[in-house]
């Protein structure tokens, strides 16, 4: 696999009729995970991966692996759903 660190990774939010919404470009390859946090759960934390990429890419661009954070206005995670054993 290769990327071109010109071309950063997006997460993308899907309208129902399943048109994009909105995107969040970060700067490393291979998004893994978008989870919601923060006090008032309005930060998205962006996981991507460093499997696969060579030592090269891994030297060219040291975000691959990052986590990230974002603040999208209007968007907010909900809070977990408790469940009694």
């Amino acid at each position: 696999m290769s990327f071109s660190p010109a071309a950063p990774s997006v997460a993308r939010r899907f309208r129902p009729d399943g048109t994009i919404e909105r995107e969040i470009s970060v700067p490393a390859p291979n998004v893994t995970c978008l989870a919601f946090g923060g006090p008032d759960l309005n930060e998205l934390y962006i996981t991507t991966a460093r499997q696969d990429m060579s030592p090269a890419e891994l030297e060219r661009v040291p975000e691959i692996g990052g986590v990230y954070r974002a603040t999208p206005v209007g968007v907010r995670g909900l809070p977990d759903t408790l469940f009694a054993d």
